[in-house]
């Protein structure tokens, strides 16, 4: 997966945007984000700071938080649950976890069965 700073380079590029217009687009200082760019300073904390960017450059805004290695504030809760991760790690593995060990069945507070599977997304 390509580094978020390559990521911005080659948009930015693609665009035409310089660091200024950017920078003056997204609302962020042109001296920091000249920084990310060199690897000098990682990318912003903030989601919806990333998702701004993402906007800017036509970008998948998930892709885009994955390649800073942060986990979009919608799947943080799939990624909570244990069975999940365990389930992704034996994917990253390449392992194949058979349909049961990807898809839990778990009851709801109204005692209600249902499964649990992983986003497409994912698979």
């Amino acid at each position: 997966m390509p580094l978020f700073r390559d990521i911005l380079k080659r948009e930015m590029k693609s665009r035409n945007l310089g660091i200024r217009e950017f920078s003056r687009r997204v609302g962020m200082d042109p001296s920091f984000l000249s920084k990310i760019l060199s690897g000098q300073r990682n990318p912003p904390q903030e989601e919806f700071l990333l998702k701004k960017i993402a906007e800017i450059l036509e970008v998948d805004p998930d892709h885009l938080l994955f390649s800073c290695g942060r986990i979009p504030g919608r799947y943080l809760s799939f990624f909570s649950d244990p069975d999940n991760t365990e389930s992704i790690r034996m994917i990253a593995e390449g392992s194949s976890p058979s349909f049961s060990e990807v898809s839990k069945t778990r009851k709801t507070q109204k005692g209600q069965t249902r499964r649990q599977v992983l986003p497409d997304e994912i698979l």
